[in-house]
């Protein structure tokens, strides 16, 4: 329900035409990867594919997976990172989009909370894209 997840800040201008090309969706943990089929399901992008961070590829969670962060996103290729915290109590999403002349620095959409709250930060997601959840776009 919309209710249960407007308390869940984000920031940055959330429209799904945005996630139309080619997704890399960063997610390592079982729980991260439940949230990334959540909204993998929703979005209808070219190519979509798992992928981990960098400094997580020697991992054996990360075998035979593209290393991509928020630096290799840009106008086309976007990145979803996700990060599940068991530590903090606030869930976060931030999309950030840099000015046109910017094109190539970020694409990314970065969402962060504890395993319960993951998935819930998708369901926000998904009632912005859909203007479910109204949001002020300045």
């Amino acid at each position: 329900m919309p209710q249960e997840v407007e308390s869940i800040n984000h920031s940055g201008i959330l429209q799904r035409e945005d996630f139309e090309s080619i997704i890399y969706f960063v997610a390592k943990t079982e729980n991260e990867r439940k949230a990334a089929n959540e909204l993998d399901r929703v979005l209808l992008a070219l190519k979509k594919e798992i992928a981990c961070l960098p400094q997580d590829f020697n991992e054996s969670a990360c075998v035979n997976m593209t290393p991509k962060d928020c630096n290799n996103a840009n106008f086309i290729q976007k990145i979803v990172v996700f990060k599940e915290n068991e530590e903090i109590n606030e869930t976060s999403i931030e999309y950030i989009i840099p000015p046109l002349y910017l094109s190539k620095e970020n694409n990314c959409l970065a969402i962060e909370g504890n395993s319960v709250n993951l998935i819930r930060a998708i369901d926000k997601v998904i009632f912005v894209m859909f203007d479910i959840i109204k949001e002020d776009k300045k």
